[in-house]
């Protein structure tokens, strides 16, 4: 008998429903730093396809962050709501030292409106916008959302303009950052 009771007790304990870790604070050396992060490239895969890379900075964190995945909703220029696309950063960053920065691809939605007829990836047209209504990750083995405790800020950082030197020594007219080039064709991002 005392067997058998033994045994129940530890199936209770084994089968106690395990709760989700809350998301907490990650943590930073200063209570208000916060992860960066900034579009590095817009850049077209060819077949309708384009991709975002951002680039993300932790330089403020104590420790690196594993595994940050932003949940990430698109709309079209109309505001039409495209869905929520992941992006996960795959790299561990933070802290000091070289791992502090990493970029990660965003490619957005994989079924886009029209996409069977042709139509190119909402990603490739102005007007898009995305909003991240969660970035979660693990620090130190505690699951952290950047979001949710306003950790997270997007930057963007001043365009330049680039000359390219010709033959006679002059600088040739030069390419705004705001365009970018498909297939020898000039297009406005």
């Amino acid at each position: 008998m005392k067997i058998l009771r033994g045994l129940v007790i530890l199936l209770l304990f084994v089968a106690a429903p395990v709760r989700a870790q809350e998301p907490t604070r990650a943590n930073f050396w200063r209570e208000d730093d916060k992860v960066l992060f900034w579009q590095t490239n817009h850049l077209s895969g060819g077949q309708g396809t384009c991709v975002v890379k951002f680039g993300f900075l932790g330089t403020a964190l104590k420790e690196p962050l594993e595994n940050l995945t932003l949940s990430i909703r698109i709309k079209d220029k109309n505001g039409t709501d495209l869905g929520l696309a992941k992006l996960v950063v795959v790299e561990p960053f933070g802290a000091t030292g070289a791992g502090r920065y990493a970029e990660a691809t965003f490619e957005g939605v994989y079924k886009w409106p029209n996409q069977d007829d042709g139509e190119r990836s909402p990603l490739c047209y102005e007007g898009t916008s995305l909003t991240v209504e969660s970035a979660i990750g693990k620090q130190s083995g505690k699951i952290v959302d950047l979001v949710r405790f306003g950790q997270l800020e997007f930057t963007s950082f001043q365009r330049l303009q680039v000359k390219v030197k010709n033959e006679q020594g002059l600088a040739a007219s030069a390419l705004p950052a705001d365009f970018i080039y498909r297939f020898g064709q000039r297009y406005a991002l």
